[in-house]
């Protein structure tokens, strides 16, 4: 006896698209299906009937896909299984009044709609139907044209035209997408630049003078920036890092850091972070932050006492 292997993946639903098929190869198996379902009325549990199927012999695709389907634990292929063998005894007879109303009674029954195939259905197929029924549709004639709406032209022309929307809006999307992106790149690059477009080259003794001129006036964020300026100065004086205008204090912060000309053990880390804090997040102490930016000076000037210009 050949026992069928178990697989998965195959849907109640397809039992309805081969009812024609069964009822025309019902005479090749007649008087077996009606024994088989006599059988499985008598069984008591899920199991007993997978059971006589399994050892009933019959070489039928259909049977197989049913039975490989059922699981004892699962009512609905269980009752799947048995309305299909029900549909193959009723089929080995003449069909009667009574039998088509079980056949009908049976292909109504919610066991033989298959869900899945809304879930598998191409959405762009539900689309298309739907911009089908905005359309009113002409009554059929004897001499039907190909462009007209309800011929086969015409869901092509749809289809072609819904895609065509598609791959526009995409293109669409895709360049907006890298514009912004870009464009905001730039707009933050330049927002933290460390120096604006309009503003002019000072020197280092111009921006050490300027700080003191903002501290007197009690602009002590705008202090803090000039220290850390004349920094940025000084290390390019000493040829460790260029100072460049359009560059943020943290690219110049990621060359200070990686020049070979930098000394060893001089931390110009917390100064950046400082810097970001005051400047970029306006947190500002008072007089207490413009003394400390101009120790930090101190230490890089005297830490790049020994480095050659």
């Amino acid at each position: 006896m050949r026992h069928w292997q178990k697989t998965s993946g195959v849907r109640i639903g397809r039992v309805v698209s081969s009812f024609s098929l069964l009822l025309l190869a019902a005479w090749g198996w007649a008087g077996q299906y009606g024994d088989l379902d006599a059988k499985l009325k008598q069984a008591k549990t899920p199991k007993e009937k997978l059971d006589i199927v399994s050892s009933s012999g019959l070489d039928d695709p259909g049977l197989r896909e049913k039975w490989t389907e059922a699981t004892a634990d699962n009512q609905d292929s269980i009752d799947a299984l048995e309305s299909y063998v029900d549909l193959k005894a009723m089929a080995e007879h003449a069909a009667t009044p009574n039998q088509e109303k079980r056949i009908a009674k049976i292909k109504s029954s919610g066991l033989y709609r298959d869900e899945g195939v809304g879930d598998r259905a191409n959405w762009l197929s539900g689309a298309i139907e739907r911009l089908r029924n905005l359309f009113p549709q002409r009554k059929p004639t004897h001499s039907s044209r190909s462009g007209d709406f309800g011929s086969p032209a015409f869901p092509a022309f749809i289809t072609n035209f819904v895609w065509c929307l598609l791959g526009a809006g995409l293109i669409a999307f895709i360049v907006y997408v890298i514009r912004f992106v870009n464009f905001g790149k730039l707009r933050t690059r330049r927002a933290k630049a460390m120096l604006e477009d309009d503003e002019p080259e000072r020197t280092l003794d111009e921006w050490l003078e300027l700080s003191s001129s903002y501290e007197r006036d009690g602009k002590y964020r705008e202090a803090v920036r000039a220290l850390y300026l004349a920094c940025l100065l000084k290390f390019d004086e000493r040829n460790v890092a260029r100072f460049l205008r359009s560059q943020t204090n943290w690219e110049h912060l990621a060359r200070i850091e990686s020049s070979p000309r930098k000394p060893a053990g001089l931390d110009f880390r917390t100064p950046t972070q400082a810097f970001d804090r005051i400047w970029y997040g306006y947190k500002v102490r008072g007089p207490i932050d413009v003394a400390e930016f101009r120790r930090w000076y101190g230490d890089v000037t005297h830490a790049l006492q020994g480095v050659a210009a």
